[in-house]
């Protein structure tokens, strides 16, 4: 099995590829307004979402859950993080992140009914904007922070199409159709299962899903506008050298083959920095997944990458439901944090006032501490 992480994964069947763009879609009616902003969303475990939402899903007091934070307000005590400047190195909260509303006076999330979610993959949920479309029901991933961040920029309904799978990497799974084949794979190559089924799944919803999720609308007199695209993976990558050093390469592929796919040429990206382990992270791997992130944003036009090691928080901070530094410990604040800051980096790119901080990979201030724990109770190493 070919994978940065020797790590076992179930393979989702797949259709032959239909090929065709937005545009057709777009141009129906041509008079038409448009209606919804599409926005995709890919990538692995922390794209599925690790983050615990509710206290009863939690651990001990609920520290470090959605739930929590609504609840307690010391949130606000934290320094903000602004999302186009470079950071303080220490704990931090994401510039616009606000717990406030995210709940009712009967301690019910709110669901929100001018955004909207498809999440196929690992799992297959759709509905309104609220907490439950991460990895189990009472989890979210970055889709959370990000449409409630997207929503208030828009007077348009707002879809997320989230395809994720955990355990995958984007040498190999998600391996973009222009990359060629892996020099180890000798010939046998791109594009990968997740990059196929992805990229189907977008069209398929796209060209006759769109009434089915979005109330009200039709394809005679409305449109959509695939809008752009967030990327928040490289844990697996980052398990191996080879897979590290070919990851900027491999990115730029596929931020490039993916704006071809859906024919807009300067989509923007959106992408959540590698952060695990926080401003103690040292291990040259996982500095350099990070690094390559950021380089791509040096010289791709309409990329952004948002720091996000300010959002980490340690096991031993808040005894967090998941003891796995890999999925950011479970934690549902740093996932509101993560996901709050590539919506705000996203208006910014579509709106052309984004400008890319430095994003320094090279000074880690102290240790990053344990990883955790694995799946199987192993020991994790970074």
């Amino acid at each position: 099995l070919n994978s940065c992480c020797a790590r076992a994964r179930l393979k989702r069947p797949h259709s032959r590829l239909r090929m065709y763009t937005i545009a057709h879609l777009v141009l129906i009616g041509t008079a038409a307004a448009i209606d919804v902003k599409v926005f995709i969303l890919a990538g692995q475990s922390n794209m599925e979402g690790h983050g615990v939402a509710t206290m009863a899903a939690g651990a001990f007091d609920g520290n470090g859950t959605v739930e929590y934070s609504c609840a307690n307000p010391s949130w606000r005590d934290l320094p903000v993080c602004a999302t186009a400047a470079v950071p303080p190195r220490e704990g931090c909260r994401a510039e616009a992140a606000d717990f406030d509303g995210l709940m009712d006076e009967n301690g019910n999330f709110t669901v929100f009914d001018d955004a909207f979610v498809v999440f196929e993959g690992s799992q297959s949920k759709r509905g309104n904007l609220t907490i439950g479309y991460g990895f189990q029901d009472a989890w979210i991933g970055p889709e959370y922070g990000m449409g409630l961040s997207l929503r208030q920029a828009s007077d348009e309904a707002v879809l997320l199409i989230k395809w994720a799978w955990g355990g995958t990497d984007l040498e190999h799974d998600w391996r973009p159709p222009s990359a060629g084949p892996p020099p180890s794979e000798g010939g046998v190559g791109p594009p990968g299962w997740c990059y196929r089924n992805m990229t189907q799944v977008v069209h398929d919803v796209m060209e006759n899903q769109l009434s089915d999720v979005v109330p009200g609308f039709d394809y005679a007199t409305d449109a959509a506008e695939i809008a752009g695209f967030a990327w928040h993976q490289g844990w697996n990558d980052g398990c191996d050298e080879t897979c590290t050093s070919d990851y900027e390469a491999n990115l730029v592929h596929l931020i490039s083959d993916v704006r071809d796919e859906f024919g807009v040429a300067d989509l923007p990206v959106s992408i959540g920095l590698s952060g695990f382990g926080g401003w103690g992270q040292a291990n040259d791997r996982r500095l350099g997944i990070m690094r390559a992130q950021y380089n791509v944003s040096t010289y791709l036009d309409r990329v952004g990458v948002v720091e996000t090691r300010g959002f980490f928080r340690d096991f031993n901070e808040t005894q967090g439901a998941i003891n796995q530094g890999y999925h950011w410990f479970g934690n549902g604040e740093t996932y509101v944090y993560v996901g709050t800051a590539m919506g705000e980096c996203m208006k910014s790119l579509i709106d052309g006032s984004w400008t890319q901080p430095f994003i320094n990979t090279s000074m880690p201030d102290s240790d990053a501490g344990s990883c955790g724990v694995l799946a199987d109770g192993s020991a994790c190493a970074w």
